[in-house]
């Protein structure tokens, strides 16, 4: 069985309150805004002077070094990086194409990347990933206030999306089996 094994997880907001989410998963895309950050500076990897771009609009440095870690993370983080997001009561997952695309239209994100595959609500055992069924631990990354960060449980998330059993539960089952008593013969 394939075993997903990730370089990196991160959690992204596709849009304003997840605006882009029924599109992006029907299209498989992966969609960030941030149209102040000029995508060849971007693409070139001057951080720097697109930091300083978001600095002369105004915004506090400390703000503009937040937004370009996002910006960077979506533009360097390579295909062997999961993303996942949360919507429709489920968490999806993908992996996306390195190329980015600048975009300019209305009601999307300024810069997109193809997800290989398209996105998932399922664990590679099959089960659906509904947010009723994991641990509030993970769903909470929802509640992140930007649109990129890295997943705190990504362990967990990894087990649950390769159908592996939680250590702990099974510790669990197993002290609780040697505690039940056994019918005499």
């Amino acid at each position: 069985m394939q075993i997903l094994q990730p370089s990196a997880v991160r959690y992204i907001k596709l849009g304003p309150g997840g605006a882009w989410l029924e599109r992006c998963l029907a299209e498989g895309l992966v969609e960030l805004g941030y149209e102040n950050v000029p995508h060849e500076l971007a693409t070139a990897g001057r951080w720097d002077l697109a930091e300083q771009s978001l600095v002369a609009e105004g915004r506090s440095p400390g703000k503009a070094k937040s937004f370009i870690r996002e910006v960077r993370d979506f533009y360097a983080q390579g295909a062997d990086c999961l993303w996942v997001t949360i919507g429709q009561g489920r968490l999806w997952w993908a992996f996306a194409e390195p190329e980015v695309t600048a975009l300019d239209q209305a009601g999307r994100g300024s810069r997109q990347r193809r997800t290989i595959g398209g996105w998932s609500d399922k664990s590679l055992t099959g089960e659906r990933l509904d947010l009723a069924r994991l641990s509030t631990r993970l769903t909470k990354v929802a509640a992140y206030q930007q649109t990129i960060c890295q997943v705190g449980e990504a362990d967990y998330l990894l087990r649950r999306l390769n159908g592996v059993e939680d250590p702990l539960v099974a510790r669990g089952q197993a002290a609780a089996k040697e505690l039940t008593p056994q019918p005499v013969a």
